[in-house]
């Protein structure tokens, strides 16, 4: 898979939307390497906004994270830290407050 670093740090939010959907379709034909490699991307996207100090976005991303691991972690067999991870991701998302517009 090719990463552009330019675009992924550029607009990290959109890439994390990109790897997290990568992720699913990886975990859902059962292709454990594809989706540890975005979920990769995923953390890296999550970094860069963090490091921009843009709070909103990085936490919408983190939640893509704890669900994508605990969707990777489910595949594994992991199922008990794929529970939890999941639990964590929405809670996440249901302590976020939402934008007029939500993205």
């Amino acid at each position: 898979m090719i990463s552009d670093k330019y675009t992924t740090e550029k607009f990290p939010w959109p890439n994390g939307i990109t790897h997290f959907a990568r992720i699913l379709g990886a975990v859902n034909t059962n292709n454990i390497d594809d989706a540890k490699e975005n979920f990769e991307l995923l953390k890296i996207c999550h970094q860069y906004l963090v490091k921009r100090e843009d709070n909103y976005m990085a936490t919408q991303v983190l939640i893509m994270v704890k669900a994508a691991d605990a969707w990777i972690k489910f595949l594994e067999g992991n199922n008990e830290e794929a529970l939890a991870l999941m639990r964590t991701s929405a809670e996440l998302e249901y302590n976020t407050e939402k934008q007029p517009i939500t993205p």
